[in-house]
């Protein structure tokens, strides 16, 4: 019987830890900085200073105002400074794993019971969802605003409940991937299934909670019908857009996932799939910070695709080490493109008059080609470092003759 290693879950923290701190940090900053500065870190969760969106009433000239929009020139690559900061400490968890089975030259000294990883591992989750909910809602009653009517204090929970449904959909495809588990070299539970379901459900309760409230405060702030209608499908109103198809998604998947029968049937993780590789498209469109925060979870599902490519075609793995690198390396192309994309997005979004349109297209088209660059790069890589006549393995600990539960997925 092989030793048993390192549990994933331990590794899950640091992502879970840096999100936990991101927005009192954020808030942090913002009053310790001049005024005429703070847009730089400005906006719901960040978005201003992450996106390069300033106050459209202080864009002094045409270049760079699409419609409700002002775009402002980057730093580097199209990307703000607080984009770059975001982006170099929130792939580090990411960079530590694939380098971990390289540096221990595969030795997996230390052992945890991966129930009580799990269990600690809820717990944290729980505190964290607490906070991402409460600190913005605080902040935001702050505000008189939100207190002048019974649709703006709704809009608060709503705008509030945003904060914890966008961890939940950057780290949630973490928890569907297998690579972590497998780099650390643990056979038993090769995905924390039960913590993607619990934090699945939760997940749901909060966008039920953002979309549903979001709708009612604008439909209660529309006339009639019509005019929401209008604003739907105007340039500005992709964002609603979006965001309505999000909604629709995780119904859909939440209403289909309950029901125990169509989870048996053979087609189930394929739609999964698909239907959730949909909504974080749709969401990065919704709410463009995504492009940032789905960079580590698109790395690894890219990652376990190429995985589950070459073994289907007959290729091997000898070790983890290879794959944590070919997890490096396809993180790195990944990153490559979103930069390329970024530039690209500068350069026609400060055009004068630029469409808004475009604005949107820009983060899922970053998200797409670098998922196809992060798979492209794997496949190379793990083709190239593919023993000939090896047996099917995995990870080092694998016993002789096990077969990956990859193939039957």
């Amino acid at each position: 019987m092989a030793e048993r290693a390192l549990s994933p879950a331990p590794w899950l923290m640091g992502p879970l830890v840096l999100a936990m701190l991101y927005e009192p940090v954020r808030l942090l900053v913002t009053y310790q900085i001049p005024a005429k500065l703070r847009y730089t870190v400005g906006g719901v969760g960040g978005v201003g200073g992450l996106m390069n969106l300033g106050d459209p009433s202080h864009c002094s000239t045409p270049a760079g105002k699409a419609g409700y929009y002002c775009f402002y020139k980057g730093y580097m690559f199209g990307m703000t400074p607080f984009a770059l900061v975001t982006l170099g400490l929130w792939i580090i968890p990411s960079i530590a794993l694939a380098f971990y089975s390289v540096l221990t030259r595969g030795k997996k000294e230390q052992e945890y019971e991966q129930m009580s990883a799990s269990s600690i591992y809820k717990w944290t989750w729980g505190v964290a969802s607490f906070v991402w909910f409460v600190v913005p809602l605080v902040y935001f009653l702050g505000s008189s605003f939100y207190w002048t009517s019974t649709c703006s204090f709704l809009l608060a929970i709503s705008l509030a409940a945003a904060f914890p449904l966008s961890w939940h959909v950057s780290l949630l495809p973490i928890l569907a991937s297998s690579v972590p588990a497998r780099v650390l070299g643990v056979m038993e539970g090769l995905r924390p299934l039960q913590l993607h379901k619990f934090i699945s459900k939760i997940a749901f309760v909060f966008a039920a909670l953002h979309g549903a409230l979001e709708l009612v405060y604008l439909l209660g702030n529309h006339e009639y019908v019509g005019g929401f209608f209008q604003l739907l499908f105007s340039p500005e109103g992709l964002l609603y857009l979006f965001g309505i198809l999000c909604l629709a998604g995780f119904v859909l998947q939440a209403t289909l996932s309950w029901r125990k029968n169509i989870r048996a049937r053979p087609w189930w993780p394929y739609f999964h799939r698909v239907a959730a590789a949909s909504v974080a498209i749709a969401a990065t469109a919704h709410w463009w910070p995504f492009v940032i925060l789905l960079q580590p979870a698109s790395a690894l599902l890219a990652c376990e695709a190429a995985l589950r490519w070459c073994l289907r075609t007959g290729n091997n793995l000898a070790t983890s080490n290879q794959l944590a690198l070919a997890f490096f390396w396809g993180l790195v192309s990944q990153i490559i493109v979103l930069l390329g994309v970024w530039n690209w997005r500068e350069y026609e979004m400060l055009k004068v008059n630029a469409s808004v349109r475009w604005a949107f297209l820009y983060p899922p088209l970053a998200i797409v080609l670098g998922f196809v660059a992060a798979f492209a790069t794997s496949v190379g890589c793990l083709k190239a470092w593919q023993k000939p006549q090896s047996r099917i393995a995995t990870v080092d600990s694998m016993e002789e003759g096990a077969t990956d539960p990859l193939l039957n997925q």
